[in-house]
């Protein structure tokens, strides 16, 4: 049977499923939906729910279609236009010839013709394109590519334990560079340990035969990244901004009280799913406060100044990086787009001289003499007298302009924490609403790795004996997916939901 459409009753002239309703710009919402001979539509929060959250009446001047703009997307013209989407195109149709089967009152033909029609195709054999790709076809089945790096690739699928959709990234020749070996290392470690909301879960982590060549990292699955949604010139409300700017701080915060830094915030980082929940992703560069800290990290248009100045640097950086996605995310633009390290202290120090120059008066944190001397001499940009001439679209907010201008304080000890952040007013409609309870969380311990020499047998020891393994997700994200409750699914009508970066080295 479809994987949607659940019960088909001829006799009875039903047909009842699962199809996601736009509630919004980004967000789409599923439902249990029962459609009857009477041209009524019933769509319930929970399959056990006894009152529709919502009814649609058809008509004989009722249209169908299949949504161009959206895989296994319909729409239904009546009265005011409604978007449902299926699982898949097939599913789509289906749906499609049942809703114009009551739209005609021709219901029981079109049962019986989709009755006959909904048992399950045979399994599919993997795409030529995943036959290198390792898997254990009981525990997981694959669907598609989905992205493709210097590391493999990335695969969307399914896990079957779980009965949930995950993305599994393969890293081939991982312990190939052991610097970039102790990387990964890292960043499956922290991974296992920070469990947020807000940052990406891992589900599980495997290598393919005993010598390591490649590594494979189960993850939660996301449909896009604010990167794609910045530049395919989605809307973006205000509402939308406030919503991710709560979600990303409350990410950090659960980071910085476990000592991480995450060190490369930026769009192409941030996750996003239809309802716009936000996970923090690859922490490929991130590090605990109680190692040594290099002076680079990857994508230098979101670098703070004292990463820029080759300074000691701490959470601060985090913010800094922040304040530039928000700008983005306003201005659909970079906020400092240098083509290389000095323009980019050019630029960011010019704008900070104009709209406050007392920032830029001391410079305590600057111990290289040099550096020092450099940014003195760089003259304030003309074309500036406060932040809402850089950041213009964002000019009508008072509380938005001063919530960015904090963040971008040129001096790391003049920002903010995450945990201060959130208290800024800019957000309160947000804490209000969602709440702003720090969640706990113990110092993530990485001395292991770092003590650990560049040696491959050490690596991938620490590999074998702590982190290839298998989390199970918590039941109640299971749960609440196939389930959601009413309150869920009437606060998701009320919420927005929703590489050329200055990177200089792609993270493996």
């Amino acid at each position: 049977m479809s994987s949607q459409i659940t019960h088909v009753n001829a006799s009875e002239h039903t047909i009842e499923g699962w199809l996601r309703k736009r509630s919004s710009v980004f967000t789409w919402r599923r439902y249990f939906v029962s459609l009857n001979e009477k041209r009524v539509v019933n769509y319930y929060a929970r399959l056990d729910a006894r009152q529709p959250v919502g009814t649609i009446r058809l008509s004989r001047r009722t249209k169908v279609s299949l949504d161009p703009k959206k895989e296994g997307g319909l729409i239904v013209h009546g009265e005011k236009t409604v978007r449902f989407a299926a699982e898949s195109r097939r599913d789509a149709v289906l749906w499609k010839e049942m809703l114009q089967g009551a739209i005609a009152g021709t219901l029981l033909e079109a049962t019986a013709r989709v009755a006959s029609d909904t048992a399950d195709p045979p399994p599919k054999s993997p795409p030529e394109e995943f036959e290198d790709f390792f898997f254990d076809p009981s525990c997981y089945a694959l669907s598609k590519a989905i992205g493709r790096g210097s590391y493999g690739l990335v695969v969307s699928g399914r896990d079957l334990r779980a009965e949930l959709p995950c993305a599994i990234k393969k890293i081939g020749n991982a312990f190939a560079d052991l610097v970039d070996a102790k990387r990964i290392v890292r960043e499956i470690r922290l991974m296992h340990r920070l469990s947020h909301p807000n940052l990406l879960r891992i589900y599980d982590c495997y290598a393919n035969g005993l010598d390591f060549d490649e590594i494979y990292i189960v993850t939660e699955l996301l449909q896009t990244d604010l990167h794609d949604v910045i530049y395919a010139r989605r809307p973006l409300s205000r509402a939308h901004v406030q919503f991710f700017c709560y979600q990303l701080l409350r990410g950090l915060e659960h980071m910085h009280a476990a000592g991480v830094l995450h060190r490369d915030v930026k769009p192409g980082n941030i996750l996003l799913n239809e309802k716009c929940e936000l996970k923090l992703c690859d922490f490929g560069l991130a590090r605990c406060l109680t190692t040594d800290m290099t002076e680079y990290v990857v994508t230098r248009w979101y670098r703070a100044p004292e990463l820029l100045l080759s300074s000691s640097y701490d959470g601060a950086v985090d913010l800094w990086s922040l304040g530039c996605v928000v700008a983005e995310m306003v201005e659909r633009r970079p906020l400092f787009g240098g083509r290389d390290v000095i323009d980019q202290i050019r630029r960011v120090a010019s704008a900070v001289k104009a709209v406050r120059p007392r920032d830029v008066a001391q410079l305590a944190f600057v111990t290289n003499h040099k550096a020092r001397a450099y940014v003195m001499s760089i003259e304030a940009n003309e074309h500036y007298d406060s932040w809402a001439d850089v950041v213009p679209k964002l000019s009508d907010s008072k509380t938005g302009l001063d919530f960015l201008s904090s963040l971008l304080r040129f001096d790391p000890a003049n920002r903010p924490s995450a945990s201060r952040a959130l208290k800024h007013p800019f957000l309160y409609s947000m804490v209000q609403e969602l709440g702003n309870a720090a969640t706990k969380t113990a110092p993530v311990d990485l001395a292991d790795i770092e003590r650990c020499p560049l040696d491959r047998a050490a690596l991938q020891q620490i590999l074998r004996l702590n982190d290839l393994r298998y989390t199970p997700p918590p039941a109640a994200i299971n749960n609440n997916n196939n389930n959601p409750s009413d309150d869920d699914a009437a606060a998701a009508d009320q919420h927005p939901a929703t590489d050329n970066n200055g990177d200089e080295q792609k993270n493996p």
